[in-house]
């Protein structure tokens, strides 16, 4: 489309200049080679974006699962800790009655 656009435009101009005044053959030569140019540089720019995104979602896929089950097995330590902490107080608890058992059978 840009090509066509700027041809057209060479040819508006080059119709209003007498004959052979000027030869815009290689001003089309050369936009032609700058645009399929940066049309090059344009199609490996977005593949070298759509490279970069597909390696960041492999990486990020294995973050998130190693973060999750670093998550996980906090959790379960916490959890067991919890447990733990319990089944200790269950049987300080025990103790603390005993204790008050044996006071209150002594008075």
């Amino acid at each position: 489309m840009t090509k066509g656009a700027i041809h057209a435009y060479f040819d508006a101009v080059e119709m209003s200049m007498p004959e052979d005044a000027a030869d815009f053959d290689e001003l089309r030569e050369l936009v032609d080679e700058s645009v399929d140019s940066a049309t090059e540089a344009q199609s490996q720019s977005i593949d070298a974006m759509i490279d970069a995104l597909e390696e960041s979602e492999v990486a990020y896929e294995e973050f998130a699962k190693s973060y999750s089950e670093v998550v996980d097995t906090s959790f379960d330590a916490a959890l067991e800790a919890h447990e733990q902490m319990e089944e200790n107080m269950s049987a300080v608890a025990e103790n603390v009655e005993a204790a008050t058992e044996e006071f209150d059978a002594s008075a």
